[in-house]
């Protein structure tokens, strides 16, 4: 029996054409990016939470170690229903102790990734992620790879 085709009452312009990548598609291209770079001994995954009203979203950039077991938060973006103006802030993982924390507001892509670009470049940032990527090549052993 043939069935009835499904009532669609959506607009049509809900979904269109290109959109700026929100901070949370330019995350993940950063944890990729990562894990590409290290040979997937650290890569980045992004864990999301809402306000709990759904008006207010948190991006966390968590750094994944999986020889070492290691799920830490890098940093986080909050950002509102649009996905700009968004906050990018460190977390303490990084904090420099007796120090504020490092954070940047962003109106667009452009902005959270030179941000971004900033952030990783901090010597504090590089120094941890080393700090992983050696441990995690150490538990591995040199005869399985390297990173």
């Amino acid at each position: 029996m043939p069935t009835a085709p499904m009532l669609d009452l959506w607009p049509d312009d809900l979904v269109g054409g290109p959109v700026p990548s929100s901070p949370i598609g330019v995350l993940r291209q950063q944890g990729e990016a990562l894990g590409a770079r290290t040979h997937n001994f650290v890569h980045g995954e992004v864990q999301t939470s809402d306000s709990g009203d759904g008006k207010r979203f948190t991006h966390f950039l968590m750094l994944v170690a999986p020889f070492l077991r290691l799920r830490r938060a890098l940093l986080k973006v909050t950002q509102g229903l649009e996905p700009y103006p968004a906050t990018v802030v460190e977390t303490e993982l990084t904090k420099e102790p007796n120090q504020n924390e490092w954070s940047r507001d962003v109106n667009n892509e452009r902005e959270l990734q030179d941000c971004l670009r900033e952030f990783f470049n901090e010597p504090r940032v590089k120094q941890f992620v080393r700090t992983v990527i050696n441990l995690s090549n150490d538990v591995v052993g040199p005869e399985n790879g390297n990173a």
